[in-house]
């Protein structure tokens, strides 16, 4: 059986080296690194203000794995991947196994904030933080669960000189932690919006925070969705082209979430109004389990002007 899928691997992998994709491929797998890496520089000055110079809580912590764990798959996965000439079979299954679960783990923590940040925009709701608490939890295991019974399944082509490792059977049950993953986020969107958009719709006024939650949680589960989808389609196809765009999603997941982070306590920092009440001054609380990040809002409303006052 092995034998038969090696020759029918080795079929594939000459096609896919006269394939046009083949010079495609070889240019999309540094997109990855690149991004991690400048985002990271953009990023490096609102990070030492908001992060690194304050006390630490929990939600300092989740923000340090997943913003940190990238810089260290990575490079397992392009090294393993591409670069080795002809690593053996017990090496490429420690590393690809190491891979796996390190994703599984920054997805997982990246999954936390994204969460956090939903159960912040109820005002830390008893219900709404039982129901999010529970879906984290389920995630979290199913997550975990497919991603190690998938490493634990791959199997490698081993020989010819090919240069990297090839992938030659592996278990679909990793999908399902890419659907997962889509449900989780398509939950938190609509549950920000049904919080937020009411609200604004009567009063004509939206707060910097609430635009800022609303503008990141629409645009992150947007991109993100793209990068899930695409990702799934290439997980189906023969050799490389099956971890194609592997990289980049993971590190757009970890930007994604990190960034919530920094852009609410940006606001922080501004110090502007939340234009959902009626007093002066007010504080919202964006709750750290061990502390508390407070945002607190002056009297400096974004208002809605609709278009028929506009005109």
């Amino acid at each position: 059986m092995i034998s038969r899928l090696s020759s029918i691997f080795l079929v594939r992998y000459s096609l896919y080296q006269h394939s046009p994709f083949t010079g495609i491929n070889r240019h999309v797998k540094v997109i990855g690194p690149t991004i991690l890496a400048y985002d990271w520089l953009l990023t490096i000055d609102s990070e030492l203000t908001h992060v690194w110079s304050r006390s630490w809580g929990i939600v300092d912590i989740l923000y340090f794995i997943s913003r940190y764990t990238p810089f260290v798959d990575t490079p397992i996965m392009l090294i393993y991947h591409f670069y080795l000439v002809d690593p053996s079979n017990e090496a490429c299954h420690i590393a690809l196994t190491a891979q796996v679960m390190l994703y599984a783990i920054g997805g997982t923590i990246s999954g936390q904030i994204f969460m956090i940040r939903t159960w912040a925009v109820w005002e830390r709701s008893k219900v709404v933080g039982l129901v999010l608490f529970t879906e984290g939890v389920i995630s979290a295991v199913v997550e975990l669960y497919t991603n190690a019974a998938y490493a634990n399944s791959l199997t490698f082509f081993q020989g010819y000189n090919l240069g990297g490792c090839f992938v030659l059977t592996s278990n679909p049950i990793v999908l399902v932690a890419c659907y997962l993953l889509l449900v989780n986020q398509f939950t938190y969107l609509i549950l920000m919006v049904l919080k937020t958009y009411p609200t604004a719709r009567s009063e004509r006024t939206i707060s910097r925070l609430s635009n800022v939650i609303l503008q990141d949680g629409v645009l992150f589960y947007i991109m993100l969705f793209a990068l899930v989808v695409v990702n799934m389609v290439f997980l189906f196809q023969p050799g490389i082209m099956s971890t194609v765009l592997t990289v980049p999603s993971r590190v757009c997941q970890s930007i994604f979430a990190t960034r919530i982070i920094l852009h609410i306590r940006d606001v922080d920092k501004l110090r502007t109004r939340d234009a959902f009440t009626s007093t002066a001054v007010r504080s919202l609380m964006f709750n750290d389990v061990l502390g508390q990040i407070e945002v607190e809002m002056e009297d400096q409303p974004v208002r809605m002007v609709s278009a028929q006052n506009q005109a």
